[in-house]
């Protein structure tokens, strides 16, 4: 296994956070292959994860909530008017496992950098800019039912439980991408050393159909790991890396909620298409607890 650099500075874990100063990291999109640069801007004093398009006329804004999400495929996309907001999952996930919920990202184009293909860079990032307490964000979202959503094939559970924990299950059925299943509470710095650094992954006959569509344009053996039947093209991070990744895209997705959740989610070879009706049905119960508690 390689090694991987991940910084032992404490994390945060609890919600409420902002970052103390304004830091970026630049790289292409894994869609798009454009250019971008992502910076975070601290919001101390607004809640709420906000994304700013430096590259339109007049920087529109797209904030984080249920329903901007539009999963598109391959990916997720956010959506505010006619502002678009693709690929924002691996940040996502990492502001949302370290506790930044008042946050302004601020793009010079419409999807965010891949990177290497994990968030590893994005906790890189937030150690870089720091956090700092911000005003109170919403209040955690305690699943008090069962949310169970499938397509016949994959499935994604949340049922109550007392912590918010992840178990994840992975079959592609080929010699060097067996079953594989993940369990655990990744938040903090349990997702910045078990999770974060999983990446992006892809069997080898899944390419050409994502070239077709036109995406994947970014795509390359520097940021992500393609599973041809005899043989890998890194050397992976975990034996069962690409489960984490999967549950890094689960995270992501998740966090479109825009507060912590507590609930156990069972998920079985998910998808963002999934996830996100997932998040759809935590969001009426949300939306009904509040009407019954006026």
């Amino acid at each position: 296994m390689p090694a991987i650099r991940i910084s032992r500075r404490s994390l945060p874990i609890a919600s409420g956070l902002t970052v103390q100063q304004e830091a970026e990291v630049s790289g292409v999109g894994l869609h798009s292959g454009e250019e971008v640069i992502v910076r975070l801007v601290p919001r101390p004093e607004e809640p709420g994860i906000v994304f700013r398009r430096l590259d339109l006329s007049g920087s529109p804004e797209v904030s984080v909530a249920p329903g901007c999400a539009e999963p598109t495929g391959w990916c997720t996309t956010l959506r505010g008017g006619d502002t678009v907001i693709r690929t924002p999952e691996h940040l996502l996930a990492t502001l949302s496992a370290l506790g930044l919920t008042s946050v302004t990202v601020e793009l010079t184009g419409a999807e965010l950098p891949i990177l290497d293909g994990s968030a590893l860079a994005y906790v890189d990032l937030v150690h870089e800019a720091g956090t700092q307490p911000a005003v109170a964000g919403p209040p955690e979202l305690v699943v008090r039912e069962w949310h169970w959503v499938d397509n016949g094939e994959a499935h994604v559970l949340a049922c109550p439980a007392p912590e918010f924990r992840v178990t994840y299950g992975v079959d592609y059925r080929k010699p060097l991408a067996p079953k594989q299943v993940y369990e655990g509470c990744p938040r903090g710095q349990v997702f910045a050393e078990q999770v974060a650094p999983a990446r992006t992954f892809a069997l080898a006959e899944w390419i050409d159909g994502l070239r077709q569509q036109g995406m994947a344009a970014g795509g390359s053996l520097d940021n992500a790991v393609v599973i041809w039947e005899d043989r890998l093209s890194a050397e992976l991070r975990f034996p069962d890396e690409f489960v984490r990744h999967k549950v890094l895209d689960l995270l992501g997705d998740l966090a479109v909620l825009g507060r912590p959740v507590r609930a156990h989610l069972f998920a079985l070879k998910s998808s963002h298409a999934l996830n996100a009706r997932l998040v759809d049905s935590l969001r009426r119960e949300k939306d009904q607890k509040d009407q019954e508690d006026r």
